[in-house]
């Protein structure tokens, strides 16, 4: 297998419409769908099989789609949680 290629034409070195839309549609993809995806089954992989993931809405509107999304995956160690006006009191004794 030969490695050489022959010389291209010379093309345009700016972006056309079509092709900031192409990448302006891959990039929101990535973003708004794989991104999270893969964030929870990495999240849910660290915990184990014994741990536990919370993922929190900071929205109180984007808790149905949390949720749902939670619910989709179908992950044991995944639990969604509202966020809550104040920080819950907590204490540690050693």
């Amino acid at each position: 297998m030969s490695r050489y290629r022959p010389p291209q034409k010379p093309g345009s070195k700016y972006i056309t419409p079509e092709g900031k839309k192409r990448l302006s549609d891959e990039f929101e993809y990535l973003w708004r769908t794989k991104r999270p995806e893969v964030t929870a089954a990495l999240a849910a992989a660290a915990a184990g099989p014994s741990g536990r993931v919370i993922a929190i809405a900071p929205d109180p509107r984007g808790f149905p789609i949390l949720e749902r999304n939670v619910d989709r995956k179908a992950l044991a160690s995944l639990e969604a949680a509202p966020r809550r006006s104040k920080a819950p009191s907590c204490s540690t004794s050693i």
